[in-house]
């Protein structure tokens, strides 16, 4: 579709651009025209007839508009051109604005089975259910609806550090609802979110070690490894205080957007009234 559109204003910008050129020769032939009358107008004394210059003059006044106009649409054909598809795309453009709280639906604690790739493309059970805690992202597109969104980590790092946690390796997170979904582009890119509707993103989930449940660690909801067909799982395993820089990017958007999501956690399993605290959010901000 962009490379259809691109063509089509390529060919207008030649038009145009031919069309100039036509008015310029026309009003160069113009001028040569004019000095021929004036001279042919001359009487046997070397004075200008005026009464017959002014009469052949008006001859070419339509000659004379018909060139300027030509001109003046090829100009304008040209700036239309040019700004045209800059106006389109900041009419189709969007920002994006993201939620994310501790409560339902951006917190939600289940029973899940862990699913991997097997050396032929599908999916396969790992481990059996495990109380799992997972934590979304809430993205909403604003002024416009989003095409092929994506939501990347950049960095994951301990708060007050510059260097990231040993082992991280930047990747986009995955939309919610597509766990089985075999193909990575269409886990982690969504292809249409529709304006001031809030589709969610997963970006971590806590789970208790099977060996030992005493344990816990944290792990974003990255997307797979196109080599490997392994999950790219970036975790956490010791207590702290940390800061995910998240981007948002799409197609059509003014620009990519960045944000800072600080937390701690707690890798020993522990409730409050009922409610886990082992991952607990302090703060979301633009940046």
């Amino acid at each position: 579709m962009k490379f259809k559109k691109c063509c089509i204003w390529v060919c207008i910008s030649i038009l145009c651009v031919f069309i100039c050129i036509c008015a310029l020769i026309a009003i160069y032939d113009l001028y040569n025209k004019l000095s021929g009358i004036q001279l042919s107008n001359l009487s046997s004394t070397g004075k200008l007839d005026i009464e017959n210059y002014l009469l052949n003059i008006k001859i070419y006044h339509v000659y004379i508009i018909s060139a300027f106009a030509t001109f003046s649409t090829g100009i304008i054909a040209i700036i239309i051109a040019f700004v045209s598809p800059k106006i389109e795309k900041k009419n189709n453009s969007c920002t994006f604005q993201i939620n994310m709280t501790d409560v339902f639906p951006y917190y939600n604690a289940t029973k899940i089975k862990f699913y991997d790739f097997d050396n032929i493309g599908k999916f396969v059970e790992t481990s059996s259910d495990t109380e799992t805690f997972i934590y979304r992202i809430g993205v909403i597109p604003k002024g416009n609806k989003s095409k092929n969104t994506i939501v990347a980590v950049k960095h994951l790092r301990k708060q007050g550090e510059k260097e990231d946690v040993l082992g991280f390796l930047p990747m986009r997170l995955c939309w919610s609802y597509k766990d089985n979904v075999i193909n990575q582009n269409e886990r982690v890119i969504e292809k249409i979110i529709h304006q001031d509707v809030e589709q969610y993103c997963d970006f971590c989930f806590v789970k208790k070690y099977i060996n030992d449940p005493d344990l816990c660690f944290l792990s974003l909801c990255g997307e797979y490894s196109g080599r490997t067909g392994q999950s790219i799982c970036n975790c956490i395993f010791d207590s702290g205080f940390y800061e995910v820089e998240i981007i948002i990017a799409a197609d059509n958007c003014k620009k990519t957007q960045k944000y800072l999501i600080t937390f701690t956690f707690n890798c020993a399993p522990h409730f409050i009234d009922g409610h886990p605290s082992m991952f607990k959010l302090i703060e979301v901000k633009e940046i």
